[in-house]
């Protein structure tokens, strides 16, 4: 696909073969085809190693991070659980959030955590850190277990 935009006609045209089709530059077409070029092409060039929450490296786009947030406003859960840890930004970024709504608490699982980002994760009190492919650590697991008997616990993917 090829997109053209014209500031000065203030169009887009997509071609894709012989069909092309022009729009208003600012129509909600346009925004969604620039959007998902813009996505590509960070996800592409690997921008998301360039941001960090908190001074963690976190491995997302900016719009992702907006976008999540707003999933955790509108469920507002009781705990999240992430697998897959990296460095420990986006369980920062989770914890924030949930230090922001005064409720909730993140786990983090992974099959290696480096001391040191063990240690950065572990000093903030929303977070739980977990060193295990197999299954959570048995407090977290219990309480997760006691939420989904109280109906509160919904997954989010």
């Amino acid at each position: 696909m090829k997109l053209i935009i014209d500031t000065a006609a203030r169009t887009l045209t997509t071609a894709d073969g012989a069909s092309e089709r022009t729009q208003p530059l600012y129509s909600k077409e346009a925004w969604e085809a620039i959007s998902l070029q813009w996505v590509r092409v960070g996800w592409s060039l690997g921008a998301y190693y360039n941001f960090s929450w908190f001074g963690r490296p976190i491995l997302q786009l900016p719009e992702d991070l907006v976008r999540l947030q707003e999933v955790v406003y509108s469920l507002q859960p009781d705990v999240i659980v992430e697998t897959g840890v990296y460095r420990g930004g986006s369980m920062m970024f989770h914890a924030s959030l949930c230090q922001a709504l005064g409720k909730g608490r993140v786990i983090g699982i992974d099959q290696r955590i480096p001391p040191a980002d063990r240690e950065a994760i572990e000093r903030h009190p929303w977070l739980h850190a977990s060193r295990s492919s197999k299954a959570i650590p048995s407090p977290p697991k219990s309480w997760i277990e006691w939420r989904r008997s109280s109906g509160r616990a919904r997954p989010c993917w």
